[in-house]
């Protein structure tokens, strides 16, 4: 009978006795009290969840894909993004990091238009002053690249839109980038002939028409270099024209066989082949 072997076999194998559980509970115990600090901590270090700062000790495959997954996102979110991460730089002193805010520009793919969010985390009512203290980090971002520059430019008309006693100092903070080396003459001009979309339009002619007199001046500049340019060219050409006519006249094989016949001697000519 089945049941009657299962019951004989309970019998002679009866559950674990009280002493038997206390001996086990004497185990562990005696394993609590002499687990150290260091083990504990290592467990607690195994299980931890990542901090803030846990993306950098991820491995490196996949600290790179969570960044990857930050292009996936839109070119708004990916400003957004970028514009937080400037502001955070600020509060924390290293917005003058030029390089490190350059790695994140590009990384999020919005290099570009990085110098008009940065002119609404590094300008105020004190512009004229930031652009010499903040010069290393705009160069940084806007050299060698007309449209960062364009960008700057628009970031400037919406400062100046937030803060209009700046309007009066248009054409003053126009120049001061212009002589920084940070935009060029190019963009500027360019700038100034046609208004970005992103900014009001009575507001962007009131700008213009304050910054005309360095407009005027950079076209006039343009002008004269122009025409230097053309002088140059002209008398290189004279001058090329009239070389060559000299070696025109005086062939390699003229001046092989040419000889000199005459010489002057006390002030009088005398023909060599007749001494």
């Amino acid at each position: 009978d089945p049941k009657h072997k299962l019951s004989t076999f309970i019998l002679k194998n009866p559950p674990p006795s009280e002493a038997n559980d206390a001996e086990t509970n004497h185990i562990f115990d005696d394993f609590s009290q002499h687990a150290t600090t260091n083990d504990v901590d290592e467990y607690d270090d195994w299980v931890s969840e990542p901090s803030d700062g846990g993306l950098k000790q991820l491995p490196e495959g996949i600290s790179n894909l969570v960044m990857d997954n930050d292009l996936d996102k839109s070119v708004d979110e990916r400003l957004d993004m970028l514009y937080e991460f400037f502001e955070k730089s600020k509060a924390e002193g290293s917005i003058q990091d030029s390089k490190k805010m350059l790695r994140e520009s590009e990384r999020l793919e919005v290099k570009e238009k990085a110098p008009l969010l940065l002119c609404q985390v590094i300008f105020d009512t004190d512009v004229l002053k930031q652009i010499t203290q903040y010069r290393t980090l705009l160069l940084r971002l806007c050299l060698h690249d007309q449209t960062a520059q364009k960008f700057l430019l628009i970031g400037i008309e919406k400062l100046i839109k937030s803060h209009l006693e700046l309007l009066p100092k248009a054409a003053h903070i126009l120049k001061k980038l212009y002589d920084e080396s940070i935009c060029t003459e190019e963009v500027i001009l360019a700038w100034g002939a046609k208004r970005s979309k992103l900014v009001d339009k009575e507001l962007a002619k009131q700008i213009r028409a304050k910054c005309q007199p360095v407009l005027s001046w950079l076209e006039e500049a343009e002008e004269e270099s122009e025409t230097d340019e053309e002088d140059e060219n002209v008398e290189f050409n004279d001058r090329a024209r009239q070389l060559g006519t000299v070696i025109e006249k005086l062939s390699k094989d003229e001046t092989e066989n040419f000889q000199i016949t005459t010489i002057v001697d006390n002030g009088e000519e005398i023909d060599i082949d007749n001494i």
